[in-house]
């Protein structure tokens, strides 16, 4: 999170650094997409957990979840939005996917899990806690 949140800060730099003036207006697609590798993080480690218990039905519908919501998403935003509305919909869709095992009983607790990690909820206790 903390690099994500450094590129959202100063996005528009690191393009203007590495691409010069002709991608000027990339730095606002940069600081959405940023956001897409928490997801993706969180999906790939979630991933071995579902492959390892046997759940790979579980691991294949969400990856078609999560494509399903990216087509709908481009489909609709793209045509509004363009080039932001596809870095949206990648976003949303990766998002959706990685917390698509909070919809089957069976995988809830590790997508609350993963809930906890992300909003750091258990380093927030143990300092309320001190």
């Amino acid at each position: 999170m903390p690099v994500a949140i450094l590129v959202s800060i100063f996005a528009n730099q690191i393009i203007h650094i590495l691409y010069g003036n002709p991608y000027q207006g990339a730095g606002i697609l940069l600081s959405i997409h940023i956001w897409s590798g928490i997801f993706v993080f969180l999906g790939s480690a979630s991933s071995q957990f579902l492959l390892a218990e046997g759940f790979t039905l579980i691991s294949f519908s969400r990856t078609a979840f999560g494509a399903l919501v990216n087509v709908v998403l481009n489909l609709w935003l793209i045509p509004i939005y363009g080039a932001l509305g596809a870095s949206i919909a990648t976003l949303i869709a990766y998002a959706s996917s990685t917390f698509f095992i909070l919809a089957i009983p069976h995988t809830r607790e590790q997508g609350l899990r993963m809930l906890k990690s992300l909003f750091l909820i258990s380093i927030i206790q143990k300092i309320v806690k001190k």
